[in-house]
């Protein structure tokens, strides 16, 4: 029998503890500590070469107690066409309260930065520094000349404009120790700014080239649709990924209270007009393949490991006709973001392929 109300007396002693005012306190401290998170969908659509596509958007936002947020946006296309049937794109970025709280808007110089064409070399006295194996100058520049951010040498190592300020309407692309370095024409961003282009065609503008191209989609895909498809479903694909990238983008600045043209301004453009961005970590997460005809179902995760079993086994076979769908993930800042939390991407892909006779008789070489 004392057992009996010693048991209780604990019980009634515990639910007292918890009843107290400090405890209750604690309780809903820790409970408003926990992260929010927000979820939203929504369809709307993207034009890309004059045609529309139904594009299904998913935002998951989680608010932390330190004011931070971890944003996840994405957006699918489907039914695209014969052999491409459908893409997605997710964007993930953390944002730190002091991001959010910035006014987005860059110091304005004391002094400009003069667009005359001179002789080759630095007359300006600026530094530089040895940033991914290639030349950067470093802000804020010297008397002579401002530097808005840290940007890859343009003025005289990287087709200078120093003595060609045509060189300032050229996009090219320099591949560093990791990353490629990608520069933004002076005439494309000021028509952009102003809006005498769209947001696809500007964005087509800068990772429409094959070698960019080539890193976002992979190889894979680009070689399937070049030689399957004559190349007319390569341009479709590149515009698709280009329209998907500026619609995360924009979606993106418009969840943390920042505009397209305040964005483009103060953080992309560079003080001579043109401007810079940088992509890395390309790699192929995930390769699988559903075999439809003959109907041999999924290879999975198909890699340098499983293709020569894999090819051993297609060998067997005439023709094949596989459903494949490839993951590939990279990372990007722009502009005066260059040191800053990336924007980490990953474009998930899902295209026909159909494999010719005698492709994988010699199976053996795939895994070499």
């Amino acid at each position: 029998m004392r057992e009996k109300w010693r048991r209780l007396n604990a019980v009634f002693l515990c639910l007292l503890m918890f009843s107290t005012p400090l405890t209750s306190t604690q309780l809903m401290v820790r409970f408003f500590q926990q992260p929010k998170v927000f979820i939203d969908s929504f369809v709307s659509k993207i034009q890309v070469e004059g045609k529309k596509f139904d594009a299904f958007y998913y935002s998951k936002i989680t608010e932390y107690p330190n004011s931070s947020k971890e944003i996840h946006l994405s957006i699918t296309v489907e039914n695209i066409s014969k052999g491409l049937q459908k893409v997605r794109m997710n964007l993930t970025k953390v944002v730190s309260s002091s991001e959010l709280k910035s006014s987005f808007e860059a110091s304005k110089p004391e002094r400009s930065s003069t667009l005359d064409a001179l002789e080759s070399g630095n007359p300006y006295d600026l530094e530089e520094e040895l940033w991914d194996g290639l030349y950067a100058i470093l802000a804020p520049g010297s008397e002579q000349y401002w530097v808005k951010y840290n940007h890859d040498n343009n003025l005289w190592r990287y087709y200078p404009w120093i003595n060609n300020l045509a060189n300032l309407d050229v996009r090219w692309d320099l591949r560093g120790n990791q990353k490629i370095h990608t520069h933004i024409p002076r005439n494309v961003l000021q028509e952009w700014i102003a809006g005498n282009i769209t947001d696809e065609e500007a964005m087509r503008r800068i990772i429409g080239t094959r070698d960019l191209a080539i890193s976002i989609v992979g190889g894979i895909a680009i070689s399937v649709f070049t030689y399957l498809y004559l190349g007319g479903t390569t341009g479709l694909i590149i515009g698709i990924i280009a329209s998907i990238i500026i619609s995360l983008i924009l979606w993106f600045l418009s969840l943390i209270g920042q505009s397209k043209t305040s964005w483009l301004i103060n953080t992309v453009q560079a003080e001579a007009g043109d401007g810079f961005c940088w992509s890395w970590g390309f790699h192929t997460t995930s390769f699988d393949a559903f075999a439809c005809e003959p109907l041999l179902g999924w290879l999975s995760y198909v890699n340098e490991y499983t293709a020569r079993s894999y090819a051993e086994i297609l060998s067997q076979y005439h023709r094949l006709y596989l459903l494949c769908y490839e993951t590939r993930e990279f990372q990007m800042t722009w502009g005066s973001d260059r040191d800053g939390s990336p924007q980490t991407y990953t474009a998930e892909i899902w295209y026909n392929m159909v494999v010719p006779a005698g492709i994988f008789a010699d199976y053996g070489s795939l895994s070499k």
